[in-house]
Parts: structure tokens; sequence; C-alpha cells
């Protein structure tokens, strides 16, 4: 599901006439932000999440004329240091996964505390 939704918009993406950083200005402000919600609340795994991250990089690569050996820290490392900081999934999701539990075990609902 997740797989699929981040392809068509990455895809929506490749073929609209823009600009490289705005391409990556709509990466990192919409799509990945969209695509948090359905992967805080579904079952995914690391796996799963890796996989993202790969398919996030190589269109990154080619909207960008990037090498083929350009490492992977070039993209996830911050802005301000000269990188791309493209949100790295496989460690921004569980933070937020435990960030809600965390928010469901805190609520004041009895049926949230029962579940």
């Amino acid at each position: 599901m997740c797989n699929e939704s981040l392809r068509i918009a990455l895809d929506r993406l490749t073929r609209a006439p823009l600009k490289p950083q705005q391409r990556m200005f709509l990466l990192r402000c919409h799509v990945l932000q969209g695509l948090y919600h359905s992967l805080v609340l579904g079952e995914i795994t690391a796996g799963s999440w890796e996989q993202l991250d790969r398919m996030v990089r190589m269109v990154v690569q080619k909207w960008l004329y990037l090498p083929h050996d350009t490492p992977v820290e070039f993209f996830h490392a911050r802005a301000r240091d000269g990188w791309l900081e493209v949100p790295r999934l496989r460690y921004t999701i569980p933070p937020l996964k435990a960030k809600r539990m965390t928010k469901v075990e805190l609520s004041t609902d009895r049926v949230m505390q029962t579940v």
C-alpha cells in the first residue's frame, strides 16, 4: 500500500515540469510528510522502510544527476551542512510510532486506556 502510493507520488513528481530544487522541496515537505500517517499507523517491517528509503534515494539520484556511487549519508545529512536532508524513514518512523503509543497510553478516554 505505502510502496505503491510512494511510487505513484514519485512518478508524478518526476513527470512534472519542475526544477530539481522544487522537486526536492515537494518530496521533503509534502510527499514524505503525507506518507508518515500510513507508515505510523500501519504494520510495516523495517525491511519495508529500507525499501522505501532506497526508492526515494534512486529517484533523487535521477533528479539531481548524481553518480551511482553517491554515499547514502549524502542524501540524509542536514542541509545546513551542505547535504540534501531527505528524511530516512528507517529512523524517522519508529520514534513517531513510539510517540503515538505513548499518547494512547496517557489518554483520559476509558476506551483508549482499555485498548
